[in-house]
């Protein structure tokens, strides 16, 4: 990722997204800084919203009771095709740790599908949009074509019920069928 593109994502994003690239503790953002030159826009991993307050690129990179971000951690910083991938919410601003509680109307969301259309446009090319769960695939599907290449859903990896191995096999089924 060109240097330029990686600032403008930090200065007007970074509280709302992230990439996908971990060290040893998972709640250190600083590798992503010291790696930009292997971060891309090629894939980009989207979430609903931010589940709490957060430092500068720490969304997908946080450690508390409960969280999963070390599954994110465990399925993607190895992979070839998605290590460095950009991560993002489509809700900007709105920190809930549970969906239900956000109570969003469809102005909000659509006001933030263009905020989404927006960071979109700063990658150099169109990404292939891997979102987490229905939610957020449902909000995706009215983007227009012009956002992205392709969209792929899969399991949120905080939803209940969901096993490790089940959402493990959906990231590399996922890998699998690719076309980047």
């Amino acid at each position: 990722m060109r240097k330029e593109i990686f600032k403008k994502i930090k200065d007007k994003y970074g509280n709302y997204s992230s990439f996908a690239i971990w060290g040893d503790d998972l709640s250190d953002a600083s590798i992503i800084e010291e790696n930009v030159d292997i971060l891309h826009g090629r894939v980009v991993f989207v979430g609903w919203n931010v589940s709490r307050q957060i430092k500068k690129f720490q969304n997908f990179h946080f450690k508390h009771r409960g969280g999963r971000d070390s599954w994110l951690k465990e399925a993607l910083n190895n992979s070839v095709i998605f290590r460095g991938s950009y991560m993002t919410d489509l809700i900007k601003g709105r920190i809930s740790s549970k969906i239900k509680d956000l109570n969003i109307n469809k102005d909000e969301e659509l006001r933030n599908l263009r905020i989404f259309e927006k960071e979109m446009s700063l990658l150099e090319k169109k990404p292939v949009l891997v979102l987490f769960g229905n939610n957020t695939f449902n909000l995706a599907k009215i983007l227009s074509r012009d956002v992205y290449s392709d969209l792929y859903k899969i399991s949120h990896y905080a939803k209940h019920g969901i096993k490790k191995d089940e959402f493990f096999n959906e990231i590399r089924e996922l890998e699998r069928i690719m076309k980047i």
